[in-house]
């Protein structure tokens, strides 16, 4: 029994050695795995590092420590440098943002640069309108009172025209009247030659004388008469008519004049002597007519 019992624990002891073999064979390696990052790492890591884990420790110093704790060192190197990695993908992000945001503001201060300048003009644009409305409105006030004056000349010259035309009226009604009287002048002026004519005939009638004496005194008689009763200021005056530019003398209507008989025509008086002595007077009346004229 006691050489089994022997027998086991040889081979138990052997087993453990080459697991304690293997064991110190795997911590040499993680030993220098550890070492060579170690190595491997910037100044900056190893600062972060060195205040959690000994990096700057040799490898006779790491090789009393046990592999578990070695590990362990891995774990914390790994962790920064995941954590590092975060960080700088983080800032990448930033910068990649911080140059869109650059970009971006450039663009906004570009389009703000345009809105002032727009700005500018529309404000300059702006005052030129208000400068012509100002005058606008400075020549609208000017053509108002220009207005009002015009309406108070147009309001005086129409008081003017009323004035004109009534005495326009007058005129037309005087010349009117003046253009009858022209036209009825000549014929009452013949009807009165024509009486005057009858009674110096029948004045000369009256008396009692020879047909040839009457005859022969006659027309030097009624010569002289006619011509005291042409300068006498009873008779009218002998006037041509003149020709006016007036359409309304053209309407006016010559007034009909009815002619008395002369007293030489009444029946009682017509004798022989008395034929005789009218067709004498006649004569007498075309002679003093054509005088006149």
């Amino acid at each position: 029994m006691d050489s089994k019992e022997n027998y086991f624990n040889i081979k138990q002891m052997t087993e453990s050695f080459k697991n304690v073999k293997k064991y110190s064979q795997h911590s040499n390696t993680i030993l220098d795995l550890f070492i060579d990052i170690t190595l491997k790492l910037d100044k900056s890591s190893k600062d972060y590092l060195s205040k959690v884990i000994p990096i700057d420790d040799d490898k006779q110093t790491l090789s009393q420590v046990d592999s578990i704790i070695i590990i362990n060192y891995f774990k914390q190197i790994v962790i920064y440098l995941i954590k590092t990695k975060v960080e700088l993908e983080e800032k990448t992000q930033q910068q990649e943002s911080q140059s869109q945001y650059e970009s971006l503001i450039q663009k906004l201060e570009a389009d703000i640069r345009q809105h002032i300048r727009i700005e500018q003009q529309l404000r300059i644009y702006t005052e030129t309108l208000q400068q012509k409305i100002d005058d606008f409105l400075l020549e609208k006030e000017q053509q108002t009172q220009l207005i009002k004056e015009y309406e108070q000349q147009i309001k005086s010259k129409n008081k003017d025209i009323v004035i004109y035309q009534s005495e326009l009226r007058k005129l037309i009604n005087q010349n009117q009247s003046k253009q009858t009287k022209l036209i009825t002048e000549p014929i009452l002026e013949e009807y009165d030659t024509t009486c005057q004519v009858n009674k110096l005939n029948l004045t000369n009638y009256t008396h009692h004388r020879r047909p040839s004496q009457i005859n022969d005194d006659k027309s030097a008689a009624n010569k002289s008469q006619l011509n005291s009763y042409k300068n006498s200021p009873e008779r009218i005056p002998i006037r041509k008519i003149s020709v006016t530019n007036y359409a309304e003398t053209k309407n006016i209507k010559q007034p009909v004049f009815i002619r008395q008989p002369c007293p030489m025509s009444y029946s009682h008086l017509k004798t022989e002597a008395q034929l005789s002595y009218r067709s004498n007077s006649q004569d007498s009346k075309q002679v003093l007519k054509s005088q006149i004229k």
